[in-house]
């Protein structure tokens, strides 16, 4: 599928799916499915590169606690949050105490 084809079937501009392609941007959680839909491979698929052998699922239509149950072999948010804060620090040559790492989920 070519970059403009992918861009109108996530309804978002080609120069989004270049930043997702180049970059390494991750689509927020709604974009992440319609990407998913449009390949035909799950949203994990795209986060992880495994590959269950299941097709895409969006989670209202998913069937069984399983399918809708988060993957565990993903690091938490807390985890990911206390590795920026020390690579930060160490970036910075200071305490990681020193440094505070906050998000925004919108």
């Amino acid at each position: 599928m070519r970059p403009a084809d992918l861009a109108r079937a996530t309804n978002v501009s080609p120069t989004t799916v270049w930043h997702w392609e180049k970059h390494g941007t991750i689509p927020r959680p709604k974009k992440l499915e319609e990407l998913a839909r449009a390949l035909d491979v799950t949203p994990d698929y795209l986060l992880t590169g495994k590959d269950e052998g299941a097709p895409y699922a969006a989670p209202e239509q998913a069937t069984t606690p399983a399918e809708r149950r988060p993957t565990t072999d993903r690091p938490s948010v807390d985890e990911i949050m206390e590795r920026a804060q020390a690579e930060i620090a160490a970036a910075l040559g200071m305490a990681p105490s020193r440094v505070k790492v906050r998000f925004e989920v919108t």
